[in-house]
């Protein structure tokens, strides 16, 4: 079952899986809605976001922003648990682990022997929303 989902006050959608009988279930993306024009025609199309865009507007606040502070303290050097959670200023251990291992799930955190590094593939992303 495909499940649509309106974003962005109108300007788009999630498309979303919530079922698939015999393939496996695809990750959610965004579609901008976009106006374009052929000739003297004008029509409406929906234009797909990138994966890393779409995975990091559906963080939630507080996960945005430990990214951020890891980005800013870090950049994609290694770094251990202890020290990002006194970087992060969270001061429950427990939001901070549940932050740590949603980032982990879905990759913008990497994994390497019991510390971790920002993933290089989600950088731009970070980089943009710190501009905007």
């Amino acid at each position: 079952m495909i499940l649509l989902e309106e974003t962005d006050r109108g300007n788009g959608c999630l498309v979303a899986c919530d079922k698939q009988k015999d393939f496996e279930e695809f990750e959610t993306y965004k579609l901008t809605k976009k106006k374009v024009e052929v000739g003297d025609e004008t029509s409406l199309v929906f234009v797909g976001s990138d994966q890393w865009s779409t995975r990091y507007q559906l963080l939630a606040k507080t996960h945005k922003e430990l990214l951020l502070t890891i980005k800013a303290t870090f950049d994609t050097n290694l770094f251990g648990w202890t020290g990002a959670f006194k970087a992060s200023g969270l001061k429950s251990k427990d939001t901070f682990t549940k932050a740590v291992k949603e980032l982990t799930l879905r990759e913008f955190l990497l994994a390497d022997e019991g510390q971790y590094r920002l993933n290089p593939d989600a950088v731009g992303v970070v980089i943009v929303s710190l501009a905007g």
